[in-house]
């Protein structure tokens, strides 16, 4: 039975005037007037032609029989023709919201304000003398308001209707006016474009009707088996989703499938969804491979040729998609890039009778121009071994105008040692420049460590690593991006200059090749003389030592509360910290080669410690006193030295006993750990001063009348709290 949508707007009476003889009309007309939200009025007519004798129609779906015009209804069912009504009618109410058989959510709904719906199924049967046909039409209305139809699926409400051709496909899109669009029209148009154009495998009905509508339908998409009508989630459109791409390729399926084919059927749904995109450049080809590069491990207990193994997975969608592209790299790499799996999908679509697991093993290897069953044997038929996501130059895509170029940087590394060489790629072409791929090669004494974005000139992107290589995003026309080859060289490698070659080649086959020397030199050495700390304000000069003798430069960089940097012609630097702090004094040694020394030291700049005495100034004679340090020293440590009478103490106080009337000095001493010092003196008042005659003989000794042994003690009774006290 062929299914054919009228015009928006048809009237059924309009087909009785041109029924033929043999033939048998029949016609849906939808409306969701007057019913309840979720429901809606089918009337399906027929016209028949005069030499029709008979005619029965089974009414597959579910619906409620609500009246009849010229049927009469029989005990099994069936609806008989009572061969005198001119225009013979069901009229029946359907349920319109129908859940998917699959994933959560709707395929058809009554959101209200617009409809999506498909045709209620019919098996009509008649007798005639001769052979004949019957046609079917559908028609959509609501009320006053026209309808859209497709080859199978009714849209009732406001929507936007585009007509264009793809290779000689009529395409209507229909978007729904409660669908909001991510990109434009155009967009959608010009995808649907391109993929009919690269699509070359048949199975293409002559007119595809495009519907975009939104909640309460599920996210994703749907396509009639006859490949005629397509409805897509507007959420679903925008990139990097593929549903569009996907559903599309559904509509180009037009073949049955035995079971051990039926993960055939979203297998390559999946794969052409993400190539399309990919070629079409609104997808990268990250995207791509991240998709598929772990299926094999999912889904590592699945066996695509039973489905038993894999229902209520996604497993026929990723790891069938795997599947797919890796049956077509095996097919481009056998056949040196003249055929491709879309050879062995045209010969499936052309395919009269149920693909079986044998006719798609034949097809392929045809394809291919070798037996590919030990492919399906390993990955098909039993648990799937390891399948690798092809490379980008995996695939002949039109953007011949792209023109990627090279430039690449020459670099020195030490043996041993890590070294990166910097590679920049420009799209110097007037099309985007499709998944650059990357590869470098090395000599053997080289091991190839990554890719990494310098994002700082030019654009960022990501790097997949795949095969030998890295894809890098899609570049546009003028775009540039920096990347760094990161390496290790072996410590035997020879101290000589190495050549690199580098190429780049996208998925157009464009590309630019380079070369570039890697210098395997010695790295020298340098190391700075230790100096603990110096004084503020205070010239100090800091001595170095490197074993290079073909220097270049020497760069000194100063790290602390103050930062400075300064170039000197050797190894020696003069300077002077003028605020105090804890620096990181360091030195680079650069030589001819570009290769670098550096080599630091802390360094602590201190500030000049101070000191004032606390204590009485009066005693009486024979009471112990004590005085106490008042240290101020923000940076390094410090010690404490009292003087009095020439006998010494140490500590931050001390305790005194005079014995003579008279006055007496009290001096105190603080040291840094630098050498920075600071003074203090104090006098003191013993008893009555003026009774003191000034006689100091003996004094140093500590005998005689006034400051002798007998007459004048000095008790010194040092309280030694803290030796020496560090201040942070």
């Amino acid at each position: 039975m062929a299914i054919v949508g009228s015009p928006v707007g048809e009237a059924a009476a309009e087909h009785s005037g041109s029924v033929g003889s043999e033939e048998v009309v029949e016609v849906m007309t939808h409306s969701t007037a007057d019913t309840e939200q979720g429901t809606a009025a089918v009337d399906i007519s027929y016209h028949v032609g005069d030499s029709i004798l008979g005619l029965e129609v089974d009414i597959v779906d579910d619906v409620t029989v609500v009246e009849t015009d010229g049927f009469t209804e029989t005990s099994d069912g069936t609806y008989e023709w009572d061969e005198r009504t001119s225009e013979p009618t069901i009229s029946v109410v359907r349920d319109i919201n129908q859940s998917s058989e699959r994933f959560q959510g709707l395929d058809f709904a009554d959101a209200g304000d617009w409809v999506l719906t498909d045709a209620v199924e019919t098996q009509p049967r008649f007798r005639v003398s001769s052979g004949t046909d019957v046609e079917r039409r559908v028609v959509a209305k609501s009320g006053d308001s026209d309808g859209v139809v497709g080859g199978r699926w009714v849209y009732v409400g406001d929507a936007q209707q585009t007509d264009f051709d793809a290779e000689g496909q009529q395409i209507t899109l229909v978007v729904s006016d409660a669908a909001a669009l991510p990109g434009s029209v155009d967009d959608i148009r010009n995808r649907i474009a391109q993929s009919s154009s690269m699509l070359d495998v048949a199975g293409r009905s002559d007119e595809l009707t495009l519907f975009v509508v939104t909640d309460p339908l599920r996210a994703g998409g749907l396509t009639t088996s006859a490949g005629t009508d397509v409805w897509v989630n507007n959420g679903s459109i925008e990139p990097p989703r593929t549903t569009l791409w996907h559903e599309y390729a559904h509509a180009r399926q037009d073949y049955r499938p035995e079971s051990g084919v039926q993960w055939t059927y979203e297998g390559s749904a999946e794969y052409y969804g993400f190539l399309l995109g990919m070629k079409q450049g609104d997808l990268e080809y990250h995207r791509f491979h991240d998709h598929f590069a772990d299926a094999d491990d999912e889904y590592d207990s699945v066996i695509l040729s039973n489905p038993d193994t894999w229902q209520g997975t996604r497993a026929d969608y990723e790891l069938g998609g795997l599947a797919v592209a890796a049956l077509d790299s095996e097919i481009r790499d056998a056949s040196g890039g003249q055929t491709t799996f879309q050879d062995a999908f045209r010969a499936v679509n052309t395919h009269d009778e149920r693909v079986t697991e044998e006719d798609l093993e034949s097809f392929v290897s045809d394809a291919a121009g070798t037996d590919v069953a030990p492919f399906f044997d390993e990955h098909v038929h039993s648990e799937t071994d390891s399948l690798d996501v092809p490379a980008p130059t995996t695939y002949d895509a039109s953007n011949d105008g792209a023109n990627p170029r090279l430039d690449v940087s020459d670099t020195v590394v030490e043996p041993g040692e890590n070294g990166n060489m910097r590679v920049t790629i420009t799209n110097d072409g007037d099309e985007t420049s499709l998944a650059p791929y990357l590869t470098v090669d090395t000599p053997a004494t080289f091991e190839t460590s990554g890719l990494r974005v310098d994002s700082q000139p030019g654009i960022a992107s990501d790097v997949t690593r795949v095969d030998d290589g890295w894809a890098i995003d899609h570049l546009e026309p003028g775009e540039t991006v920096t990347v760094e080859y990161e390496f290790t060289a072996a410590p035997e490698t020879p101290h000589e200059a190495h050549e690199v070659g580098v190429a780049v080649t996208d998925m157009s086959g464009q590309g630019d090749a380079s070369t570039a020397a890697v210098e395997a030199g010695e790295v020298p050495t340098a190391e700075l003389d230790t100096v603990a700390g110096v004084p503020v304000g205070e010239e100090t000069t800091f001595d170095a030592s490197a074993s290079s003798d073909d220097a270049v430069s020497y760069r000194w960089t100063i790290a602390g509360p103050r930062d400075d940097s300064t170039e000197t012609g050797g190894l020696t630097l003069d300077y002077t910290f003028e605020e105090p702090g804890e620096y990181d004094v360091g030195l680079a040694v650069e030589n001819e080669q570009g290769l670098t020394a550096t080599t630091n030291a802390t360094v602590v700049a201190s500030d000049q410690p101070t000191v004032e005495i606390d204590g009485p100034e009066q005693v009486d004679p024979g009471e112990p006193v004590t005085f106490e340090a008042i240290v101020t020293n923000e940076y390094g440590a410090t010690d404490i030295s009292w003087d009095v009478f020439d006998q010494t103490a140490d500590g931050p106080t001390v305790e005194v006993t005079f014995q003579e009337v008279g006055e007496r000095t009290v001096n105190v001493t603080v040291t840094d750990e630098y050498g920075a010092t600071g003074t203090a003196s104090t006098t003191v008042a013993v008893g009555d001063a003026e009774a003191d005659d000034g006689t100091e003989d003996s004094a140093a000794d500590g005998a005689g009348d006034g400051f002798g042994v007998t007459a004048a003690v000095l008790a010194l009774s040092a309280v030694l709290v803290a030796s020496r006290i560090r201040r942070p």
